[in-house]
């Protein structure tokens, strides 16, 4: 029998002991991009948990038989396929392939930053592979994904086996050895306080500065080096405690709580501090050239309005002049958000890292005036009859700027 229920799924795929990845798909998964390689990434991680002995330095293409089900999709001719679980050795990375095309709710181009869960379950006579894709259009499949294994960003895959308990790991970026911190390197007081997000980001900031950087490599490789910092805190400061036992089941299931709830909190609010600190270091004077979290109708609190509240509020300054920055790491399900605050400003920017969007989710934004504000590494995951009209976050900082003058 079908099941209907992301959580109904959750708990029958848990039984079964499977390694699991959780993902944001990004337009390269999907074929938003028009990627030629296109097909869900998949983690190293999980292969080398897979398959132990193969030899992914060497050698050629490897590819494994799988049988997919996507149970989110019951009915849909391509809910069940016999694909091909593929690794690349040249670019040390690998896919799900041969998955139907766009029949296939994996490869729907308006998948395109929804969450997806891979169950990999090993059999006697092959591997299976169940699949959960998010389709609620009020988030809540997202929601039960992230209470079970934490905040799901894009870039960063959520990797479970069965030896991780209730406590899943995150494959972590590479390349950010100066992020990734030994036990001597952690600041003493964190050890035993876990420190707040903004304190996490100053120390990104001081570990990894880069700059000479523009504002857009600013960003992502301080994102990557303030997640490799708080999962370095994590490291440290969690195995002692778990070691240490649990005289309930309810001590255990509240450390767990906690750790889930730190990461989703983190996730939120990471993007903005970010940003907050790069319009300063690029000479924006707070409170005059910009504003983080004012007051505006209804209570509302935008994530930046430029050049300030006041500025806002006054009904003789011009809105030519007016303008409102969201950061949202993902928005496929929370876009309209943008379009409820600060409504003095028709257009709105959204300052995202999600990987990609289908074209039409796209045109939806831009008729409701909202305005995409990615990095530029990032353009490339976006289909090509949107790339020109993405912005940079260097090119809103350079128009930002103009109303100044």
């Amino acid at each position: 029998m079908p099941i209907a229920d992301i959580t109904d799924w959750l708990d029958e795929q848990l039984t079964l002991r499977p390694v699991i990845v959780a993902k944001r798909l990004a337009g390269n998964d999907t074929g938003a991009s028009g990627a030629h390689q296109a097909g869900p990434y998949i983690p190293k991680a999980v292969f080398s948990e897979l398959f132990p002995n193969a030899p992914f330095r060497s050698g050629g293409v490897q590819d494994w038989p799988v049988t997919v089900f996507i149970d989110s999709h019951v009915g849909n001719p391509s809910s069940v396929r016999e694909a091909r679980l593929v690794w690349y050795p040249s670019k040390q990375e690998g896919r799900i392939t041969n998955l139907g095309g766009r029949q296939s709710p994996l490869m729907d181009p308006d998948a395109t930053g929804a969450v997806a869960v891979f169950s990999f379950v090993p059999k006697t006579d092959g591997l299976a592979c169940h699949v959960w894709v998010s389709h609620d259009e009020d988030g809540t499949d997202i929601d039960e994904v992230e209470d079970a294994f934490g905040p799901v960003e894009p870039k960063r895959a959520v990797f479970w086996r069965p030896a991780e308990g209730l406590l899943p790991g995150i494959v972590k970026p590479i390349g950010m050895a100066r992020c990734n911190l030994g036990p001597s390197e952690v600041p003493p007081a964190w050890l035993s306080r876990f420190p707040a997000g903004r304190e996490i980001v100053e120390f990104a900031i001081e570990r990894h500065p880069c700059a000479r950087r523009s504002p857009d490599v600013r960003l992502l490789r301080r994102r990557d080096c303030e997640f490799a910092i708080f999962k370095s805190i994590e490291d440290n400061v969690l195995p002692a405690r778990i070691a240490s036992g649990f005289a309930r089941v309810e001590d255990f299931l509240k450390i767990a709580n906690e750790v889930l709830q730190r990461r989703k909190s983190r996730g939120g609010k990471s993007l903005e501090y970010q940003v907050h600190a790069i319009l300063r270091e690029e000479g924006l004077r707070e409170n005059v050239d910009f504003q983080h979290n004012a007051v505006v109708e209804n209570g509302k609190r935008p994530d930046f309005i430029f050049p300030s509240g006041k500025a806002y509020d006054d009904p003789t300054f011009p809105v030519s002049r007016l303008r409102m920055l969201a950061a949202k790491s993902t928005f496929k399900d929370r876009w309209r958000q943008v379009t409820q605050e600060a409504t003095r400003i028709t257009i709105k920017h959204l300052l995202t890292v999600q990987e990609g969007v289908s074209e039409a989710q796209f045109r939806d934004m831009w008729l409701a005036g909202v305005r995409l504000v990615v990095p530029t590494e990032l353009h490339r995951k976006y289909p090509k009859p949107v790339r020109d009209d993405l912005l940079s976050l260097e090119g809103f900082i350079a128009d930002v700027r103009t109303l100044a003058v």
